[in-house]
């Protein structure tokens, strides 16, 4: 099983369920937008599908049946097949200098914060200001990193 073309479809792929009203239906990237399928196919599946491929791919694949299980045997290869490929994608793109496409939300403090970086370092992009602003905040937590703090709360509550 593979799709190459994106499926669109007015109900959800795997379970053939159309009445989803309470989790919705999802346009689920076959390969993830942060692991490089912005642009790739897509296939719709409810939110109750989309959810569960996401944590499967998370988990160690020994652990996958007996999450499967849980699911009716005609929605399992599908789900298997969708967990799958986001596992593969994320361990492919944990050995590439690919850019990670990430998305958040920043309050207007923030936002001028990384525009006076770009202008003050003479950066071409928000991305590179992002960057340089990741780079020097991990730089500072570096040295506790090994001072026996037994967690990052504690670590980050040290360096406020």
């Amino acid at each position: 099983m593979a799709i190459t073309t994106s499926i669109i479809l007015r109900y959800c792929w795997v379970c053939d369920n159309s009445s989803v009203e309470n989790v919705g239906l999802h346009q689920h990237h076959i390969v993830p937008q942060s692991y490089g399928g912005q642009h790739g196919p897509t296939v719709t599946i409810c939110g109750t599908h989309h959810t569960f491929i996401h944590a499967l791919a998370l988990r160690q694949k020994q652990f996958w049946f007996s999450e499967l299980l849980k699911f009716p045997e005609s929605e399992r290869e599908k789900l298997a097949y969708l967990a799958g490929v986001i596992a593969r994608a994320k361990a492919a793109f944990a050995y590439t200098d690919k850019p990670m496409l990430i998305s958040t939300k920043l309050d207007l403090s923030r936002s001028n914060k990384l525009r006076d970086i770009k202008r003050i370092k003479g950066l071409s992009s928000i991305d590179q200001a992002l960057a340089v602003a990741i780079d020097v905040a991990y730089a500072s937590l570096t040295p506790l990193m090994n001072t026996g703090h037994s967690n990052a709360k504690e670590r980050t509550r040290d360096i406020k």
